[in-house]
């Protein structure tokens, strides 16, 4: 079983450590609870994207829907951004990458491994 160092020290199963994430930063609870959510932050986790290459991920979204997830996502801490000229990347940050790795532990130890398709 993984077994996960806490920031603060020490090591928690991954649910407990999970459970407590989310009483440290309850605007978490609410990423946690959408699935979409939680696909826009892992794809930003794999490389920095523009509006426009979220857009060609998830062509069913508007773009103005887009861009009101990714700021939410930047206001809750999860994901920040940077420009380009003109335009503008956004980045799951170091915070966000925790998140999804004890978010992945813990369903694991709940659900189940992934598998892939």
């Amino acid at each position: 079983m993984t077994v996960l160092v806490a920031e603060q020290g020490g090591t928690q199963q991954p649910p407990d450590e999970f459970v407590r994430f989310l009483e440290q930063n309850p605007a978490y609870y609410t990423i946690m609870k959408s699935n979409l959510c939680i696909l826009v932050v892992q794809s930003l986790a794999e490389k920095a994207k523009s509006l426009m290459m979220l857009k060609a991920e998830f062509p069913r979204m508007e773009q103005e829907d887009i861009f009101e997830l990714a700021e939410s996502l930047v206001a809750v801490g999860v994901v920040s951004f940077f420009d380009a000229g003109s335009n503008r990347f956004y980045y799951t940050n170091e915070k966000g990458k925790f998140f999804l790795a004890i978010y992945r532990q813990a369903k694991e130890k709940f659900v189940g491994p992934e598998t892939g398709a």
